[in-house]
């Protein structure tokens, strides 16, 4: 068990890694650019040395590899860069956000553990009841409904 687990974690940090790539490499191939998302309609009448200017400052004109390289540096730092719509650091508007996000994960843990639980064990129990088919026909709609 003690080799398994060990086994598990040395897989992780590359398995993160290789996530991390494939996420940055998707947001970096989608159609337009941050400097679009920051500046919006302004940059109809932005100077193209401005824009380049800009692109400059923001590291938009290194090549990919250095992108991420950087990316990961700052990420081991916690420093996660700022949001191009508030300009707020990411770090700041992930932990304004958690409390919310952690109230909606227990209050479903807490639905699952007194509800679903016990009808999960009713349904097994009185296997083919019309309880067990509307249990089934809930867990068919939970389960086909996106996650979003």
């Amino acid at each position: 068990m003690k080799r398994y687990i060990i086994h598990r974690l040395l897989i992780l940090f590359p398995l993160l890694l290789a996530i991390s790539f494939l996420t940055f490499i998707m947001i970096y191939l989608a159609p337009g650019d941050p400097i679009s998302t920051q500046f919006g309609l302004q940059l109809r009448g932005m100077d193209p040395e401005r824009i380049n200017e800009i692109r400059e400052q923001l590291g938009l004109n290194d090549p990919i590899l250095i992108q991420y390289l950087r990316y990961l540096a700052n990420l081991l730092r916690g420093d996660m860069g700022r949001s191009l719509t508030t300009h707020q650091p990411v770090s700041r508007e992930i932990l304004t956000r958690l409390p919310a996000t952690l109230q909606l994960t227990f209050a479903s843990m807490l639905f699952v553990l007194v509800i679903a639980i016990p009808l999960g064990i009713v349904s097994a129990v009185k296997r083919g009841s019309l309880l067990d088919n509307v249990c089934m026909g809930g867990a068919l709609v939970g389960v086909s409904m996106p996650s979003f």
